[in-house]
């Protein structure tokens, strides 16, 4: 690339929000590492998750974070939504990048001017970011229905790339929008270290086996399943839960079933978690158990490994080839039973052979971390403007030892 390439980051939440869990350090990750000859610049909303007061920064203005020109958009207001999207087609970027497809002020409504000539012929690039799984579909059903063929009517998606995190979103983007669809591979961005960090010497020695559960609380992630899946265990156990309580019916539904919980289990609801924190709190427990509906990419469960802690996890993210070597589980069910058992088992084992799985956690960590992911998308999306290929010939970045 021999000249700058410009890239508008449409992100619904940015640091210094933090309740919308990895999603916001992915997209840092993203712009902190955009190779040379490109320059990201980041459109995103002056209050994190279900929170109506502003985050403490300078909004509706262009302000400097860590390198990067971030402007705090007030997405409640029309009039200063639009100042915001103006003062981004000022900076005239090459390339839009949406880190949402259903979000309607970061992506729906700049999309629909887009087609109206008002990026001024940036070229599209959209990260639907795991909505396009079966599970995320199925929530909200009727409404993503209607506005899908709404999207496709309009023939939004004849003008864009797709920006997939793993071979599987790859597929759910296809089964959405056909095989003509144009797709670049990338895994998603982290900042996490090169090496796992090592686990302590010894286990839990006489303490009853700690369960770890950190993600936001939305039926997605699966807390409900894992409160029931304890429900018929006698051995004590101890479950900590991190997360914002983003679905407030849903947090109603889990704080019963926690007070349906056996009294040898015992649960301690602590909230929201920072993310400097997060891999801490997977530092001190035996395991992470995350009966998710599906991840597009899954970073807590990289943040899990990337400290030794061993995973549980269902086989719906892209994670299956590296959890089966690192010490925990994948399961092909979402049925608390089968989850119930899981855990069973992973209790029955001895101090050494915890210690055993938490240095295979590492170790997949490790070999995981070592991979060769192929070109940062900012890169591959330059490749295809400057030789004016499709994008389905641009090499596919390896996911997770694929290709």
């Amino acid at each position: 690339m021999n000249t700058m390439s410009k890239f508008a980051v449409f992100a619904p939440l940015f640091p210094p929000a933090t309740l919308g869990g990895g999603p916001i350090r992915t997209v840092k990750a993203l712009v902190d590492s955009a190779p040379q000859n490109t320059r990201a610049i980041v459109f995103t909303s002056d209050r994190d998750m279900n929170q109506t007061v502003p985050l403490q920064v300078k909004r509706n203005a262009w302000l400097e974070r860590g390198g990067v020109s971030v402007y705090f958009g007030t997405p409640t207001s029309i009039r200063l939504l639009f100042r915001g999207l103006r003062a981004v087609r000022h900076e005239r970027p090459d390339v839009v990048y949406f880190n949402s497809f259903f979000n309607p002020s970061f992506s729906i409504v700049p999309q629909i001017l887009g087609a109206l000539g008002f990026w001024r012929g940036a070229r599209v690039l959209l990260a639907p970011r795991g909505e396009f799984g079966q599970g995320a579909l199925a929530i909200r059903a009727s409404k993503k229905r209607a506005f899908l063929t709404f999207y496709k009517a309009m023939g939004l998606h004849r003008r864009l790339l797709w920006h997939a995190s793993s071979v599987n979103e790859e597929a759910d983007i296809r089964a959405l929008f056909g095989e003509r669809a144009r797709v670049l591979i990338r895994e998603d961005e982290t900042a996490l270290p090169p090496t796992a960090q090592r686990p302590r010497s010894a286990s839990r020695e006489d303490r009853p086996l700690r369960i770890v559960f950190v993600s936001r609380l939305n039926p997605m992630k699966g807390l409900d399943i894992l409160l029931r899946s304890l429900q018929p265990i006698s051995a004590p156990m101890v479950l900590d839960i991190f997360g914002n309580a983003e679905d407030k019916d849903y947090v109603r539904t889990c704080e019963r079933l926690i007070r349906e919980l056996p009294t040898s289990v015992t649960c301690t609801s602590n909230g929201p978690i920072s993310p400097e924190a997060v891999r801490a709190v997977f530092a001190e427990g035996d395991v992470f158990v995350f009966p998710t509906a599906g991840e597009n990419f899954g970073h807590v469960i990289a943040e899990a490994l990337s400290v030794s802690c061993p995973v549980i996890c269902s086989n719906l993210t892209p994670w299956s080839d590296v959890l089966n070597m690192a010490g925990g589980d994948v399961l092909d069910s979402r049925d608390p039973l089968d989850w119930s058992v899981a855990i069973q088992a992973f209790a029955a084992l001895s101090n050494e052979q915890v210690l055993g799985r938490r240095h295979a956690a590492g170790a997949a960590f490790d070999v995981w971390r070592s991979r060769d992911k192929g070109d940062h998308i900012f890169a591959q999306v330059a490749q295809v403007a400057q030789v004016g290929r499709s994008p389905l010939a641009v090499k596919r970045a390896r996911i997770y030892g694929g290709e």
